[in-house]
């Protein structure tokens, strides 16, 4: 996919993501780490809500970096040397395999997002043309061969359904900064049924009700979907985009947009054909908003998002840091948006003091990836908060 540009998506924040592996769980209690004022979109009131810590995680090993949870189990990938790391919430205990190298039953350097669950007791890798699989203790098990003759990057966001359904997204080639790029369709996702070998590609892009195809602009990472599954639904977005898509993996069609309004979403946009130097794409990342995850659970759907900085606010920060935008960089501001029977809409902002949100189970419990102090950087540990968000009108 170009796959160098949608890793600039997320490589500008890995140094607040270092993690630990030693699990300590501290006795039960609650603090407040956020206090925010929300706006129920229907009925036009303030509502207050605290997100409550409940449980710590501390984890033995650095540079962690979270990529799926299947029942008990956490997925991490260690982006240094492309371990891969199991937390079991339930045994609280740790267990990881390296099998990096260039065998038949070895993987090559793991990328964020090409790392995930097929089953319960067996993990994904995704290559250019198939999924390696492995099981938890590292044990090769085949490979899930895809089919993949468009690209050189590594397939990514895949999904098992019904044992037999395998979904994966196929990154793209090309210069999405040139509208020439935005003319000729192509096929977001690969779909193989395990029982039968077929293998199909499904789903246009541009998408339909999205702003990928106009005269004047393109965005800033068009080509990155993060998802979520319901049922025999694979729900994904674009990171730049302002819908959410449900893909019935029965029908193979798009059952249902909804649409996004979010109060500070507010995506780039950059004119077709102007070649960006260096220094500017990693400005452009603080006044962009991304879509970087969904999570769906029941009737309610979270969306985590970014506010962008304004270039008044990145001017005044260089001078107070000179090692911007290098050395010393401001932390991205979190939202949580989160929709309930596709209708009330409340947004809660996360304090980028905090952590990074990565999870929110079917319990609505969130999960947040402390950014590291000093200390715990030095020591290499990581530290996930299990927290609540609660409804307080009191406040």
């Amino acid at each position: 996919m170009a796959l160098k540009m949608q890793n600039n998506c997320f490589n500008h924040i890995i140094k607040h993501l270092k993690f630990i592996l030693k699990i300590k769980v501290f006795n039960l209690f609650i603090f407040i780490l956020l206090l925010s004022s929300c706006t129920n979109k229907n009925k036009g009131v303030k509502t207050k809500y605290i997100i409550t810590k409940i449980d710590s995680i501390i984890i033995n090993k650095p540079t962690l970096r979270f990529q799926e949870i299947r029942k008990k189990n956490i997925l991490f990938l260690n982006q240094i040397n492309s371990e891969i790391v199991i937390y079991n919430l339930g045994s609280k205990s740790i267990s990881s395999f390296n099998k990096l190298g260039g065998s038949d039953k070895e993987y090559n350097a793991i990328y964020p997002g090409s790392l995930n669950f097929i089953n319960d007791s067996i993990i994904g890798i995704g290559q250019r043309d198939k999924i390696k699989t492995y099981s938890l203790k590292g044990d090769y098990r085949g490979d899930i061969k895809m089919g993949n003759i468009n690209s050189h990057a590594q397939l990514q966001k895949f999904h098992l359904f019904k044992d037999s359904i395998l979904i994966a997204q196929k990154p793209f080639q090309g210069n999405f900064y040139e509208k020439s790029f935005y003319n000729k369709k192509r096929k977001i996702f690969l779909l193989k049924n395990l029982k039968t070998k077929k293998i199909k590609s499904v789903v246009d892009f541009p998408l339909k009700n999205e702003d990928f195809n106009n005269d004047e602009y393109h965005y800033l990472h068009p080509i990155s979907f993060p998802f979520t599954i319901e049922d025999n639904t694979y729900i994904f977005a674009n990171v730049n985009g302002k819908n959410i898509h449900y893909f019935n993996i029965d029908s193979l069609k798009i059952t249902k947009i909804i649409p996004l309004s979010m109060p500070f979403y507010k995506p780039l946009k950059l004119k077709y054909g102007i070649n960006i130097e260096p220094n500017k794409q990693i400005l452009d990342l603080y006044i962009n908003s991304d879509i970087w995850s969904i999570f769906k659970n029941h009737n309610k759907t979270y969306i985590l998002y970014n506010k962008p900085y304004s270039v008044e606010f990145l001017k005044k920060y260089k001078k107070e840091h000179p090692g911007f935008p290098f050395n010393e960089t401001p932390r991205i501001q979190y939202y949580l948006h989160i929709i309930d029977n596709f209708k009330k809409k409340t947004n809660i902002k996360v304090p980028n003091k905090i952590g990074y949100p990565i999870y929110v189970d079917n319990n609505d419990y969130l999960y947040i990836e402390k950014f590291p102090s000093e200390d715990e950087d030095f020591k290499g540990l990581t530290i996930i908060y299990k927290c609540k968000v609660i409804k307080n009108d009191k406040i």
